[in-house]
């Protein structure tokens, strides 16, 4: 694979988020109709400015490193992208209009516990993480792949527990 297909998948990828977004905006329509309550600071910047700089350094480091498209270890890690993308997209059909890029509990309706919310807690965290790592790795990009570990690992981490708190608030047991 030549670079400039990588950086190909990389924009498609970044497409793919951007459509996430514009999903997210719409479905928050819906959710502030229904009185949803947001929980948590407003890190949908810093996280947006996150993902802008991983596809910016997932290109950069390609370019850069002259390395070489490893097929073995490129395709695995092209396969764990595209399986994080589908996991993201069953969050989002799972979650239906209540899905959301920030936090949002709409009072009165029990939490989802159907499609991948059934096994996992937090899915799309996951896939996010498992695409963020994989991303890089296509075209050997370990340093960016470890930075967002790094990075963005903790605020995922953050993300996950605030989601787990505002479940917990707005469904005692």
């Amino acid at each position: 694979m030549a670079v400039h297909v990588y950086v190909l998948i990389v924009l498609v990828c970044a497409a793919e988020r951007i459509v996430e977004l514009a999903v997210g905006r719409h479905h928050l329509r819906w959710v502030l109709g229904r009185g949803g309550v947001r929980y948590g600071s407003d890190r949908t910047r810093a996280l947006l400015a996150l993902h802008i700089a991983l596809f910016t350094a997932c290109v950069l480091e390609a370019d850069l490193s002259m390395r070489t498209f490893r097929p073995v270890a490129g395709t695995a890690a092209l396969v764990v992208v595209a399986l994080a993308v589908m996991l993201r997209w069953w969050c989002i059909l799972a979650l239906g209009p209540r899905w959301t890029v920030g936090i949002w509990v709409i009072p009165g309706l029990p939490p989802v516990r159907t499609g991948p919310y059934r096994r996992l807690a937090h899915p799309g965290h996951l896939a996010d993480l498992a695409q963020a790592v994989a991303l890089p790795l296509v075209f050997g990009g370990w340093i960016t792949a470890v930075a967002f570990v790094c990075v963005g690992g903790p605020l995922l981490h953050h993300q996950a527990r605030t989601e787990t708190a505002a479940l917990a608030a707005a469904y005692p047991t």
